[in-house]
C-alpha cells in the first residue's frame, strides 16, 4: 500500500512537472512567434518607409529640376540685375533643396540595409577634382580662404568605394563653409604606406566657424538633429550630413573624429584603409584643379571652337540632332553616326578632338564600339577623348564608365551648360577660338534678340522657323494634354531644337512601331530592349513623359527576363506611340502648308552663292547661316537640290574649305 501511494506520488510530481514543462515550452515559442511577428511588421514598416522616402525623393526631384531648368533660362536671357539676384537666389535654394532629397534618400536605404559598400579602382585626382568643384568657388564666394594641402605622393589609383568616400568628404566640407562666416576652412589629405599593397589614407578637416558645445558632441550622430538651434536658425539643413558620414565611415572600417571649441571652431578626422592600384603619384592636384578653373573661367562668358572636329554616335538619330543643335553655339566642325560600325568608320579616316559615344546601341554597343576603336591603331582617332552619352544617371556613375575605358560621361538629356564644360575641358587649346572675338559676336547676338524678343541664342540654330507655322506648331504641340511642354523646352533648350525634334521623331515613329512588332513577335528581347531605351530617351527629349516611362517599364522587364509580364505592357506602349504618331501628324500640319515655296530663280541663287562664298573666305559663318535661312523659305529647283544639300551641310559644319571647294 505503502509502495503503491509513493508510485502514485511520483508519477503524479512527473505528470506535474511535465505539465509545467509544456506550458513554459508553450509561452516560450508564444512570445517567440510575437517576437518573430514583431520583427516581420517592423521589417515591413522600415521597407514601407523606405520605400516612401525613395519614391518621394523621385517625385521631389522632378519639379526641383524643372524650375532650375526654367530658372536658368531667365538668367540667361535677364540683363536685369534685381530678376538675377532673385534668380541667383532660387537656385542656390533648389540645389540646396536636391541636397537634402539625396542626403533623404542615402538615409533610407541606410535604415533598410540597402546601402553597401561598392569598391571600384578610381583615380584620386578625379576623386578631389569632383570634391572641389563642388566646394572650392562656395568657400571663395563667402570670402573664406579655403586652404587645402593634399600630399602629390599619394597613389594615383586606387581600390575603393569612391562614391562614399567622395560624399563624406562632401559633407564635411560643405558642413565647414556652411558654418562658417569668416575665417578659414582647410582640407589636408595625407598617406602612409601600410605594405606593398595597401596605403592608409588621413584626412582633416577644420574651420574657424561657430563650434560645437561640449554637451552637443555627443548629439552628432543623431539623425535629423540640428545643434544650436538659435544661433544656426539662418543654416539650412535637416541634421543628417554628419549622421550620414559617421554611418558610411563605420561601414568602411572608418571612425569620424570630432574636436570643437565653441565659438573658435571645429575638427574633423578620420583615417581609411585603401588598395593601390598602382604606385604612380598623383602629382599637385589642387593646382591642376586650379589651373582648369582657370581655363575654364577664360572662357566662361563666351565659348567657340571653330577649328575642333567633333563626333556625335548615337543610334535614335533625335538625340543627335540635340547635341547637334546645342553644339552649333559653339561653331565646332560636327559629324554624326548612327551606329557603332559607321562611327568607326569615320574614325578611321578623321581626326576627332572629341566623340561623343551613346552607350546602348544594337548591333554594336558603346563600350563594343570603343574597345574595337582602341584596338585599330591606324585610325586616326584611335586615342582621342571618348565621351560616353548616358540616361542612366546615379551616385558613382561616372567612376564605372571611367573605368570601363571611357574619358568621362554626359547624361541624358544633354544640357548645354554640361557639355560646354566638357569641351573646354577636353579640347586642345590651339582649337578654341579668340575669345575676344567670340565675346563681340555673342553680345551682338543677345542684343539682337532683345530687341526682336526671340529665345536667346535662337539666332545660333541652323534650322530656323521664322515664318507664322513656328509659334502654331508649338501652341498645338502645348496643348497636348499628356506632353510636359516646359520639361521639353527644357530639355531642347531652344524653339529651333524643339520643333526639329518633333519633326525627327515623326519621322521615325512608324518604323519604330514596326520594329517594336516585329521583335515582340520573334520574340528578339534583346533587341526589343535596346529599342525601347533608345525610345524611352527620346519620348523624354520632348516631354511625352507617361509614354518614356512606359519605354522604361518595358526595358526592365527585358532587363529582369520577366517576360511573361509583357504582353499587356507591350500592348499599352503601341497604343501610347499610335496616338502620339497620330497627334504629331496634327502640330505638323501648319508646316505642311507651309512647305508650299516659291521657286528662287537661277540668277538669285547664283548671287546668294557668291555671297556665302565671300563670307566663309572671311570665316565669317554667322552670315552664312542667315544667308542659308533666308534660301530654306524658297523652292530649290530639281537640278540644283544636290548642290543646295551639300553647301547647307558645310555651312551647319562651319566647313569653309568645303564651301569654298563646292562654290
Amino acid at each position: 500500500m505503502g509502495i503503491g501511494l509513493m508510485v502514485l506520488s511520483l508519477i503524479l510530481i512527473c505528470e506535474t512537472f511535465l505539465l509545467i514543462r509544456i506550458i513554459v515550452k508553450n509561452r516560450h515559442a508564444k512570445e517567440k512567434l510575437k517576437r518573430e511577428e514583431e520583427l516581420i511588421k517592423e521589417k515591413a514598416l522600415n521597407e514601407a518607409k523606405s520605400s516612401f522616402l525613395t519614391h518621394m525623393s523621385h517625385e521631389i526631384r522632378t519639379p526641383i529640376n524643372a524650375i532650375l531648368g526654367m530658372n536658368e533660362m531667365i538668367i540667361r536671357e535677364s540683363k536685369d540685375k534685381t530678376i538675377l539676384s532673385h534668380a541667383k537666389n532660387i537656385e542656390d535654394s533648389s540645389k540646396a533643396l536636391l541636397g537634402l532629397v539625396d542626403e533623404i534618400l542615402d538615409y533610407s536605404r541606410l535604415e533598410s540595409g540597402d546601402l553597401k559598400i561598392n569598391p571600384i579602382q578610381y583615380r584620386f585626382d578625379n576623386l578631389i577634382n569632383e570634391v572641389l568643384s563642388l566646394t572650392y568657388e562656395k568657400a571663395k564666394a563667402k570670402g573664406l580662404c579655403f586652404d587645402i594641402h593634399i600630399n602629390p605622393e599619394i597613389p594615383l589609383r586606387m581600390y575603393g568605394d569612391v562614391v562614399r568616400i567622395k560624399e563624406c568628404l562632401l559633407n564635411l566640407v560643405t558642413n565647414s563653409i556652411k558654418y562658417t562666416k569668416e575665417g578659414s576652412v582647410s582640407l589636408r589629405i595625407d598617406f602612409k604606406k601600410l605594405d606593398s599593397e595597401n596605403v592608409e589614407l588621413y584626412v582633416i578637416i577644420s574651420d574657424s566657424g561657430v563650434g560645437i558645445k561640449k554637451e552637443d558632441l555627443n548629439k552628432l550622430n543623431n539623425a535629423f538633429t540640428r545643434l544650436d538651434e538659435i544661433n544656426n536658425s539662418s543654416i539650412e539643413g535637416m541634421g543628417l550630413g554628419l549622421s550620414l558620414t559617421s554611418r558610411l565611415l563605420e561601414m568602411m572600417g572608418s571612425k569620424l573624429e570630432i574636436e570643437s571649441v565653441y565659438g573658435l571652431g571645429t575638427t574633423f578626422a578620420f583615417s581609411l584603409k585603401q588598395l593601390i592600384v598602382g604606385w604612380l603619384e598623383c602629382g599637385d592636384v589642387v593646382k591642376n584643379y586650379e589651373d582648369s578653373l582657370c581655363k575654364i573661367n577664360k572662357y566662361k562668358k563666351a565659348f567657340r571652337a571653330s577649328k575642333a572636329n567633333i563626333l556625335v554616335v548615337d543610334d535614335v538619330e533625335v538625340n543627335a540632332n540635340v547635341v547637334k543643335g546645342l553644339l552649333s553655339r559653339s561653331y565646332v566642325k560636327l559629324d554624326i553616326a548612327l551606329s557603332g560600325e559607321e562611327a568607326l568608320e569615320k574614325a578611321k579616316l578623321k581626326k576627332y578632338d572629341i566623340i561623343f559615344l551613346d552607350h546602348r546601341m544594337p548591333k554594336m554597343d558603346g563600350e563594343e564600339t570603343l574597345k574595337k576603336l582602341r584596338e585599330d591603331k591606324e585610325s586616326l582617332s584611335f586615342n582621342s577623348p571618348v565621351i560616353v552619352l548616358t540616361a542612366n544617371v546615379f551616385n558613382g556613375v561616372r567612376d564605372i564608365y571611367i573605368e570601363k575605358g571611357f574619358t568621362d560621361y554626359l547624361a541624358k538629356p544633354v544640357f548645354y551648360e554640361e557639355l560646354e564644360r566638357l569641351l573646354i575641358k577636353y579640347l586642345p587649346e590651339d582649337k578654341i577660338d579668340n575669345n575676344d572675338l567670340a565675346d563681340s559676336s555673342l553680345e551682338s547676338a543677345f542684343a539682337n534678340d532683345a530687341k526682336s524678343g526671340s529665345d536667346l541664342f535662337a539666332t545660333w540654330d541652323f534650322y530656323s522657323f521664322e515664318n507664322d507655322s513656328d509659334s502654331q506648331i508649338l501652341s498645338l504641340f502645348g496643348d497636348i494634354s499628356y506632353i510636359d511642354y516646359e520639361q521639353a523646352l527644357r530639355n531642347c533648350m531652344t524653339r529651333n531644337t524643339l520643333i526639329n525634334s518633333i519633326i525627327t521623331i515623326n519621322s521615325t515613329l512608324p518604323n519604330n512601331l514596326e520594329k517594336l512588332e516585329s521583335y515582340y513577335k520573334a520574340e528578339d528581347y534583346a533587341n526589343l530592349e535596346i529599342l525601347v531605351h533608345g525610345l524611352k530617351s527620346s519620348l523624354k527629349l520632348i516631354g511625352a513623359l507617361e509614354i518614356s516611362g512606359q519605354a522604361a517599364h518595358i526595358e526592365d522587364l527585358c532587363k529582369s527576363k520577366n517576360y511573361k509580364n509583357l504582353d499587356m505592357e507591350y500592348d499599352a506602349l503601341c497604343i501610347l506611340l499610335t496616338r502620339l504618331k497620330t497627334d504629331l501628324e496634327n502640330v505638323l500640319s501648319p508646316l505642311k502648308d507651309d512647305n508650299k515655296k516659291e521657286l528662287i530663280s537661277k540668277e538669285q541663287l547664283s548671287e546668294a552663292y557668291l555671297a556665302i562664298k565671300e563670307y566663309a573666305e572671311i570665316g565669317d559663318f554667322r552670315n552664312v547661316d542667315q544667308i542659308m535661312k533666308h534660301l530654306l523659305d524658297y523652292e530649290i529647283p530639281g537640278n540644283e537640290r544636290e548642290k543646295f544639300e551639300k553647301v547647307k551641310e558645310y555651312s551647319l559644319n562651319v566647313d569653309a574649305k568645303g564651301l569654298l571647294e563646292i562654290l
